[in-house]
């Protein structure tokens, strides 16, 4: 879900949909990243007392199931780097002069991040190879 809606307000922006420095910007990338960057309205008191990052709140939920500390750490730091691209990419979008450069290295950036931590996630269950590859078969944006 992430990724399809990344590369919707990617592409909207590369058509001049969606400009630069708009709140629709914002708002785009605040929905498309689960809370990450900065939370929805609706969210925003709760933020207060809460981590409401959905990355976080998964990371959380399958630390247990690591079959190691390594594996664990490798996780939160994979985590923690979407969690900055993320907020590298808000910045960028949020500046009205960026470069298409900037854009599409942010974009990238944060790209290559959700997918290492899509890993991360898959690693931490002990699905058969067929299960494994129907999950990344099913979800080929996280898995290329």
């Amino acid at each position: 879900m992430t990724s399809l809606r990344l590369r919707t307000l990617r592409e909207d922006i590369a058509r001049g949909d969606v400009k630069l420095g708009s709140e629709e910007a914002t708002a785009r990338l605040r929905n498309a990243t689960l809370d990450c960057t900065s939370a929805r309205p609706a969210l925003e008191a709760y933020a207060n007392v809460r981590d409401v990052c959905t990355l976080s709140i998964v990371s959380k939920s399958v630390s247990k199931k690591y079959s190691d500390d390594a594996a664990r750490r490798r996780a939160a730091e994979r985590k923690e780097a979407t969690v900055q691209a993320y907020a590298a990419l808000e910045a960028v979008l949020k500046d009205a002069n960026a470069s298409e450069e900037q854009i599409n290295a942010a974009f990238d950036s944060v790209g290559a991040c959700v997918r290492e931590f899509a890993e991360s996630v898959l690693e931490a269950f002990a699905f058969e190879d067929a299960a494994e590859a129907a999950k990344r078969e099913e979800f080929p944006e996280l898995f290329r």
